[in-house]
């Protein structure tokens, strides 16, 4: 019996060679590493921590937004809205 030989397809049928590692960012800035490392180990390590991070600020955004636009529609529509004029229409029960 003869030894096996793996025989070496043509190279438009060789797979993609992978690509080295990336090298090290030489100007990388000394606390973006202790920053990161923070942000993991108080929020990311833990399911169920990064879930009732994500879910906090979710609704504080849409608090907030809703605040916020709320405020604005009420500024861009001043003298419009029925809380507005409602003393023009209504009187009270004592006049």
């Amino acid at each position: 019996m003869g030894a096996y030989r793996a025989r070496r397809l043509p190279s438009r049928h060789r797979r993609f060679a992978p690509s080295p590692p990336p090298s090290p960012s030489p100007r990388t800035h000394p606390a973006m590493g202790s920053l990161a490392n923070a942000f993991y180990n108080s929020i990311v390590k833990r399911n169920s921590v990064f879930v009732t991070t994500i879910f906090a600020g979710a609704f504080a955004f849409g608090v907030g937004f809703d605040t916020g636009i709320t405020s604005f529609w009420d500024t861009w529509n001043k003298g419009k809205q029925w809380k507005d004029i409602r003393d023009r229409y209504i009187q009270d029960e004592d006049s």
